[in-house]
């Protein structure tokens, strides 16, 4: 039973419309029967002069819960039994007078009108119902939004008196709107004054409904709130209209406190760049992107020899145009377009005078430092041109005592040698002379004694060599490494001979940039070493050979020698410096300081690739010949 109820109740609240057929003509049906039902009783009170007086609220219902079809047949099924039960004949369907027929048409027409007048008044109902649901639907979601939003909302009837206010609104007010700010004249919950002048200031909304039209807070607009706090806002105040007439206002603010304090402090910070910036020794300037001047501090305007203002919206290139092309205009191009700093120091003719410029990127386009150092400049030259005295004066100096210390050693050489000689000559005059009278080891101190002798002779001659080398001046010119390598080995052709050697060249050789008596020097001590450092088990075998390397030549004497350890290497450059006995391999311990010696000061390089046991690889490197110069 009450699921049916439920089902009833259900269906009575949907449209007529959208209820099921079944429903709507049961309905109608069921109408008439219970009044057919209710008839019965009331025969005798009521008659056959009035057969349709309980169909009329029949159709009435039908029509009202079924729509004009379900009125229809309530209105066609009441004319039948209204026909058969209460109009004699009983239970014959026809008219049998005229008034009969007039009854059953007014009936009808009767009850067609109740049944379109009903449903055109549900469907009205309905329609307005629906539209109240979706207004109060659309008021509740304009609610939401407003409450929702950043920013207070506030709004009055046409005698300004609140109607709103969302959260944002009670908070920077300091007002609830329910209970306190309700009904009340905005002018009381939405005070403002002017930041500066501390005057009251009248609200937006007054002027909305005096001039009609939208109206904006004045900058420097603070709002007292209810404790007195204030705040720095912003807002905008608009008609709301109904049709044409204004009904009320609504005001739109926020806070803005913190932009303008951020909007203070930017200034603050902006005054002071611009102190800072126009207190500088150094010029300073920014350009846009077009080279033209969008700020000049009054420093770059005196060395620019213009005012601010003549130099604020001009080109750059447009006031020196001789620049263009020049170093200055190279580097601060480069500066803007690859947007990299740059820094460098430019002469500018016309003035005479040297600048330090430093150029760096920026929003604008380019900030540009530049300072006067032509003092600076001149100062410079004066001390590199004092200092070049004095060091030419020094240089002079050492030359000078250079060549008396040259002197004093040839001299020196040149007398050690006489008793070297004496030496000598004496120690083989006494072995040829007195050979049967010297005994035992007589003859070995003779030999050891003619040794020395030779020794520090060469010695000699030797450092000798390796100071001239390292003084002298050497010219420089080209010279041909085929002809070099072929006089030194006829030199060398003896040693080559008597020790067996095989000496492969590999031809043809190319022309360097030498001084030719080093050179040959040079090569000769790095074979003669080959020949000497040999492995006494075989016969040395010398390779010389060359590579070219993209302007130099790298000319290689390779042996099979008794090698170098790597850790030894560095060491046998040094003057002095034997890896080996005197009695093993004899020598001055100066042949390889006297080669490094020469090849730097030709300009070259020198290095060794050597292992114990399996030879050794030295290599010269020097620039190679300038054919159009030979």
């Amino acid at each position: 039973m009450r699921e049916a109820i439920k089902h009833w109740t259900e269906q009575s609240a949907l449209p007529a419309h959208r209820r099921p057929w079944q429903s709507r003509y049961g309905v109608a049906l069921l109408a008439v029967i219970v009044a057919t039902l209710l008839r019965i009783p009331l025969s005798p009170i009521l008659g056959a002069s009035v057969p349709f007086i309980l169909y009329f609220p029949t159709v009435l219902f039908a029509a009202w819960y079924g729509g004009f079809g379900a009125g229809l047949v309530a209105t066609v099924l009441g004319a039948v039994a209204a026909n058969l039960l209460w109009m004699e004949p009983h239970f014959v369907l026809a008219l049998h007078s005229l008034a009969d027929g007039v009854q059953v048409i007014l009936f009808v027409v009767l009850a067609l009108f109740i049944s379109g007048l009903t449903e055109t008044l549900h469907r009205t109902a309905s329609s307005l119902a629906s539209a109240q649901i979706e207004v109060r639907t659309q008021a509740e979601r304009f609610f939401v939004t407003l409450s929702s939003i950043g920013d207070g909302v506030i709004a009055t009837d046409r005698e300004g008196k609140i109607e709103f206010m969302n959260p944002v609104a009670e908070q920077l007010t300091g007002w609830q709107f329910r209970g306190e700010a309700q009904g009340k004249a905005l002018q009381q919950v939405f005070k403002i004054m002017n930041e500066s002048t501390r005057e009251p200031l009248q609200t937006p909304a007054e002027k909305v409904l005096k001039e009609g039209r939208p109206v904006a807070l004045a900058n420097h607009t603070v709002l007292v709130a209810r404790d007195n706090t204030e705040r720095a806002i912003e807002d905008t105040a608009a008609p709301i209209l109904d049709g044409s007439a204004i009904v009320g206002v609504v005001l739109v603010f926020h806070d803005v406190t913190a932009r303008r304090e951020a909007r203070r402090k930017l200034e603050e910070a902006h005054k002071r760049t611009e102190q800072i910036l126009a207190s500088m020794s150094d010029g300073f300037a920014i350009f846009d992107e077009q080279w033209r001047y969008v700020y000049v501090n009054e420093r770059a305007a005196e060395i620019t020899r213009k005012t601010r203002q003549e130099l604020l919206g001009k080109k750059l290139w447009d006031l020196f145009p001789d620049e263009i092309g020049k170093l200055s205009y190279q580097q601060l191009t480069r500066a803007m377009i690859e947007n990299v700093p740059v820094q460098f120091e430019n002469f500018y003719e016309p003035w005479g005078k040297w600048f330090d410029l430093r150029a760096h990127p920026s929003r604008e386009g380019l900030a540009l430092y530049f300072a006067d150092i032509t003092e600076k400049k001149n100062l410079q030259l004066a001390v590199t041109q004092e200092l070049q005295k004095r060091v030419a004066e020094k240089t002079k100096e050492l030359e000078d005592r250079n060549k008396s210390l040259e002197a004093l050693s040839y001299g020196l050489a040149h007398d050690l040698r006489a008793p070297l000689r004496a030496i000598e000559g004496f120690t083989t005059l006494l072995r040829e002379e007195y050979a049967p009278m010297l005994q035992g080891d007589g003859n070995l101190f003779c030999e050891k004694i003619a040794s020395s002798t030779r020794h520090a002779e060469k010695l000699m001659a030797d450092l000798l060599e390796y100071g001239r080398l390292s003084h002298a001046v050497l010219p420089i010119s080209s010279v041909d490494l085929e002809a070099c390598v072929t006089s030194v080995l006829q030199q060398l052709a003896p040693e080559i001979q008597e020790k067996s050697a095989e000496v492969t060249v590999e031809r043809p050789l190319p022309k360097v940039r030498a001084n030719p008596t080093v050179l040959q020097q040079v090569l000769t001590n790095l074979i003669g070493n080959a020949l000497k450092f040999r492995n006494r088990e075989v016969a040395p075998v010398i390779r010389i050979r060359v590579e070219d390397r993209d302007g130099s030549v790298r000319i290689f004497v390779k042996d099979n020698g008794v090698g170098i350890a790597p850790d030894h290497i560095p060491k046998i450059f040094k003057p002095f410096e034997r890896l080996h006995g005197k009695d093993k391999f004899p020598g001055t311990g100066l042949g390889l300081s006297i080669v490094q010696t020469g090849v730097q000061r030709m300009g070259g390089n020198l290095g060794v690739e050597s292992q114990p046991g399996k030879g050794s690889d030295f290599w010269v490197e020097l620039p190679k010949a300038d054919l159009s110069r030979s």
